[in-house]
């Protein structure tokens, strides 16, 4: 039985960001949450940094991008932003 990994995966490739389309695709976005695609890689880095480090609040999103380095960061922005959603 394997133990269960502490914190998200450190292997870029293992980070779901279909999880993130859920909320952030063009069919579910409503609430107030910004559609992903087409956004700067930048911008989503940069706000996904600020709900990490505390600067940026919210209700989930502090919570997920808080074990994320700044690779992991990087990688889903570049991801998200031209994602098919």
């Amino acid at each position: 039985m394997s133990t269960p990994q502490a914190g998200p995966p450190r292997d870029r490739a293992a980070i779901p960001p279909h999880n993130c389309l859920l909320c952030h695709g063009t069919a579910a976005a409503t609430g107030g949450m910004p559609v992903l695609k087409g956004q700067d890689p930048a911008v989503i880095a940069a706000a996904l940094r600020d709900y990490r480090d505390g600067k940026r609040h919210g209700t989930i999103m502090p919570r997920i991008a808080k074990g994320y380095d700044d690779g992991v960061i990087d990688a889903l922005a570049a991801y998200l932003a031209t994602a098919e959603q």
